[in-house]
């Protein structure tokens, strides 16, 4: 079995079988971001490099994104509580 391309050899030992793309065979893959249509979320797909086959799907995680999503919505609500402070004193002025 050594030698096999299905095996990979590290310093003559077998360490572990290699991933084959199920469709042309290739042993080479990589990672692709994709926004599925009717999906709530972004995917990553891993798919092979040679004909784009797809070997597994895996959800989209962008932390950063996420948190700059945040902040902005926690700028426009910071805003609006702004300006419902700014019209109860005038209206506490207006009562007097």
């Amino acid at each position: 079995m050594l030698g096999s391309p299905y095996i990979c050899v590290s310093k003559g030992v077998a360490i572990m079988a290699m991933s084959t793309c199920g469709k042309c065979g290739s042993y080479s893959f990589e990672l692709s971001e994709v926004s599925a249509s009717g999906a709530a979320f972004k995917y990553y797909f891993i798919q092979c490099s040679s004909c784009g086959a797809p070997a597994a799907a895996v959800e989209y995680n962008n932390t950063s994104q996420g948190i700059e999503n945040l902040e902005n919505h926690l700028k426009r609500i910071e805003g609006m509580l702004e300006t419902i402070n700014s019209n109860i004193i005038r209206l506490g002025a207006a009562i007097r």
